[in-house]
């Protein structure tokens, strides 16, 4: 398994959904292509109901919705914790270095002035808006999520203190799909007591230099730090959860009808009077149906977005 300590993204405390910042591009559903015999990534079936997005007159939908994966990873000795800012933030205070107490704050995180700026140089209107809501649901305090000795390097926390990880190996397809969101996980483990579910008491990704994969074509690894409750042992085969917090009453429209102009998103539906397109703002995607922040017109009927 790959081992990268270079680059570390936060997914449990607070990652940011590169796919709103990105311009309009498209992500593919098919995971089977990108998944190994030891990383395989699955969407869970239930959080996106077929009949909702195979109907021959799609429609803007509204229903609870969050995004769920799992994993098979294998338990891992680790000797610390990290708590990184993600792209887009920045530490506007940082706690001193010294030992810390699960829950204790650790620092603030806020939005990056130079991103800001980034931003609004060289992204559409409405992506840009997307991107800087998602910044502002995310900033604000950080607690260290175990008890430990806090240092910092760059960007990220560090929180010293060993235990054991579920790691799974990721592909850069695999990386840009969890890019989204705040995320929790739960890991299934081998233990001396038999198999059991525990959550993860911290969750984050550590991507390998650039350029760098092993042999699998992975470019990252996810860790799930474990309670030090479980008893079990590095080597081990695991399974990982990991879903983003449910959106109750979420507006969703199928990625397939989402359509662009100089600002960012459209979607076009279909009224007595003809069709009307409607500029959107946008939060995160399943790959499948993607959350509309803006107001649409819930029922209505979508119309494909004509080809530029």
């Amino acid at each position: 398994m790959i081992r990268p300590r270079v680059g570390v993204v936060a997914v449990a405390t607070s990652l940011l959904v590169v796919a709103a910042l990105s311009g309009c591009t498209a992500v593919s559903t098919d995971v089977s292509a990108s998944a190994t015999a030891e990383t395989a990534m699955t969407s869970d079936p239930t959080a996106v109901p077929l009949d909702d997005v195979s109907s021959s007159t799609p429609k803007v939908l509204q229903r609870d919705f969050n995004i769920s994966y799992k994993f098979n990873g294998t338990t891992t000795a680790s000797d610390a914790v990290r708590v990184p800012a993600p792209r887009g933030l920045v530490w506007a205070s940082q706690a001193a270095a010294g030992d810390v107490a699960s829950g204790d704050e650790i620092g603030v995180l806020t939005v990056d002035p130079d991103f800001v700026a980034q931003l609004n140089s060289g992204s559409a209107e409405r992506i840009r808006e997307s991107g800087l809501a998602l910044l502002n649901e995310i900033d604000g305090p950080r607690v260290s999520p175990v008890a430990g000795s806090l240092a910092w390097n760059d960007d990220s926390a560090t929180i010293a203190t060993s235990g054991i990880d579920v790691a799974v190996d990721l592909t850069p397809l695999q990386v840009l799909r969890l890019s989204q969101g705040t995320m929790s996980g739960t890991a299934t483990v081998e233990t001396l007591v038999g198999k059991r579910a525990v959550p993860c008491e911290a969750l984050w990704l550590e991507l390998a230099e650039p350029g760098i994969s092993d042999d699998s074509g992975a470019v990252g690894t996810l860790h799930c730090r474990l309670p030090r409750t479980v008893e079990t042992a590095p080597g081990l085969q695991a399974g990982l959860a990991i879903a983003t917090p449910v959106i109750e009453n979420a507006v969703l429209v199928p990625n397939s009808m989402l359509g662009t102009d100089d600002g960012g998103y459209v979607v076009t539906v279909k009224t007595e009077s003809g069709n009307t397109t409607i500029p959107i703002t946008v939060g995160i995607s399943d790959g499948v149906v993607r959350v509309v922040t803006s107001e649409v017109p819930v029922g209505a009927e979508l119309v494909p977005p004509q080809a530029p």
